[in-house]
């Protein structure tokens, strides 16, 4: 007669400990790019399914405007998150927090101080950097650019006509004393960064 599985019901508990396991992955990648990120799941997810691959869907919040995120594990366990942002006009839920920081409630706009506490730079630049980047200098090259400027503050510029033109900001910018790093992660995708006074320059051709 055929083997009985391997295990049949009381592994519900294992099934918990390991979603809670992967819930605490989730956790550390969010929070290393978005230190005040919170999230649940969207369904409760297959533990079967997320062994094999499958990518489930993550309600997120404090993640600037990201509303979800679709995780998955590749074959050698490591996590991928996919932020995306899913009817972002949805429910402005009342409190002003759709009109952006700065307004709302008193926890909220609990404004954390600009020092940024991103913890893994590579990290963020996955979730962040990598695709605003990329968006920007596609444009920029276009044109004609050869190279854009990101200031401590996260703000992304390019100087036409001699005047700074602000083309778009980067959440969550990582300290000056993570920059060296991110040069690092720039030569991966084949861009030159530059620290240049408070500044980090970054070119293409």
């Amino acid at each position: 007669e055929p083997a009985a599985p391997a295990k049949p019901a009381p592994d519900s508990r294992e099934t918990e400990t390991m979603l809670l396991h992967i819930s605490l992955r989730i956790t550390e990648k969010l929070k290393s790019a978005y230190p005040q990120s919170v999230w649940q799941w969207k369904d409760t997810p297959s533990l079967q399914g997320i062994l094999a691959g499958g990518t489930v869907r993550i309600l997120v919040e404090n993640m600037d405007a990201y509303t979800h995120a679709d995780i998955s594990f590749d074959r050698f366990g490591r996590i991928h998150v996919e932020p995306m942002t899913i009817g972002s006009f949805a429910e402005p839920s009342g409190n002003g927090t759709s009109a952006g920081p700065g307004t709302g409630d008193a926890d909220a706009a609990e404004e954390m101080p600009p020092e940024p506490s991103v913890v893994d730079v590579r990290v963020w630049y996955e979730l962040v950097g990598q695709k605003v980047l990329e968006t920007q200098i596609t444009d920029l090259n276009a044109n004609g650019h050869t190279k854009l400027t990101i200031k401590e503050n996260g703000d992304i510029v390019v100087n036409r006509q001699k005047k700074e033109v602000l083309k778009g900001t980067l959440d969550s910018f990582p300290a000056k004393s993570c920059w060296e790093e991110l040069v690092l992660l720039l030569a991966e995708d084949e861009l030159k960064g530059k620290i240049a006074g408070n500044t980090l320059q970054v070119s293409w051709i």
